[in-house]
């Protein structure tokens, strides 16, 4: 009962702060839900880039080599554990593709203005939005238009996007031998047991002392774990009419999969539904 009176306070006090950042007229002209859509159509392909690029490196990481195959009729050099990092990292260029054209839709939508319950959450968000660019090294601002172009051009499908991206030898392979490259800079080693934390989405410095600091690729996978965190912690402080818990719950992930046993989603949903 205390705890829900001080969960209410607090997001009273979030109110009455939004109400004295804003005058009367702006306010009331602020559609929140529209922006959180907004906000949350980046959010989908910043999650995708966060996972594809773990993923990218944790399929290196296993020491039983799951996924080498000897020839076969389709993969006459047969199919390696590295070709499948590799997949993951081209998956991982299409969701930073599709990240581009949506954060310049967004700008040409809204202007590049993030709304949100305070001026330190939207400085935040802008800050890890730009981060994950800045970290990407290997792209400048031409190799960004280049991507956004070739995203267009095939529907923001990643199979068409891929395609195009393979047929273009002068300039798309060399995009894509460049982000292997980078993503190769990625040295980096974790365990799913050595987490400090279950608030992050992904494995970073923060949370493994494995992970490098400086390693680019994982700043990029930090930046993407900040936009995440910061928008749905966001959206509960503004959408308290919307009964949300007042604590983010990060989702399962891929990786979290791979290391469960495979009933063990389904039990929790049983437990879940349950209990209600």
């Amino acid at each position: 009962m205390i705890l829900a009176q001080i969960q209410r306070r607090s997001m009273h006090l979030t109110h009455l702060e939004m109400a004295r950042r804003l005058p009367t007229d702006s306010r009331l002209a602020v559609n929140w839900l529209e922006r959180f859509e907004a906000y949350y159509r980046i959010w989908s392909t910043v999650s995708g880039l966060g996972g594809d690029l773990t993923a990218y490196r944790s399929t290196l990481l296993e020491e039983d080599r799951p996924w080498d195959q000897p020839p076969s009729e389709d993969w006459p050099d047969g199919y390696t554990q590295e070709f499948q990092a590799e997949g993951y990292g081209r998956s991982a260029l299409f969701h930073y593709a599709t990240f581009l054209v949506r954060l310049d839709g967004f700008m040409t939508r809204f202007g590049g203005q993030w709304l949100l319950s305070d001026g330190e959450a939207e400085q935040d968000v802008a800050d890890a939005t730009y981060r994950i660019g800045w970290h990407v090294s290997e792209m400048n601002q031409r190799d960004d238009s280049y991507l956004r172009s070739l995203h267009q051009k095939a529907g923001g499908e990643i199979h068409q996007f891929l395609t195009l991206l393979a047929a273009d030898k002068q300039v798309g392979m060399v995009t894509h031998d460049e982000w292997q490259d980078w993503l190769r800079t990625c040295q980096c080693t974790w365990t799913h047991d050595d987490s400090q934390t279950d608030r992050e989405h992904f494995p970073t410095s923060r949370t493994h002392p494995c992970i490098q600091a400086d390693c680019q690729p994982h700043q990029v996978i930090r930046a993407c774990t900040d936009f995440l965190l910061l928008v749905d912690e966001d959206w509960r402080r503004i959408a308290d009419w919307y009964g949300l818990e007042e604590q983010v719950r990060v989702g399962i992930g891929g990786e979290a999969l791979t290391n469960s046993p495979p009933t063990s989603s389904g039990e929790r949903f049983v437990t879940r539904v349950g209990n209600r």
